[in-house]
């Protein structure tokens, strides 16, 4: 896991997304919808939207509560484009505080 997915309690994780369509060409969602769970294994309720960057470029940000879980936290994007539903999977890991 790269140090860009490593944060601690407080820290915002920001994730980019890039849609294309078959032919490879960046396009924009239909709908989307994002599944977050902790590093416990809990699935968050009401996690962030997508924000539209640019055409087929969202990005996602989360603030990890103070006391949220430890461990590794996933993150599943399904997004819709016509009939076809797009789903990326990415984690981040939330680090023990240093006292």
């Amino acid at each position: 896991m790269t140090d860009e997915r490593q944060v601690y309690r407080g820290q915002t994780v920001s994730i980019i997304y890039e849609i294309k369509d078959k032919d490879g060409v960046l396009t924009d969602l239909d709908s989307s919808d994002i599944i977050l769970v902790d590093g416990d294994g809990s699935e968050i309720s009401s996690p962030p939207d997508l924000v539209k960057t640019a055409t087929g470029i969202y990005e996602w940000n989360y603030t990890v509560p103070t006391d949220g879980a430890y461990g590794v936290w996933k993150v599943l994007m399904e997004g819709v484009i016509g009939s076809y539903t797009e789903k990326q999977l990415d984690a981040f890991e939330v680090l023990t505080d240093i006292v």
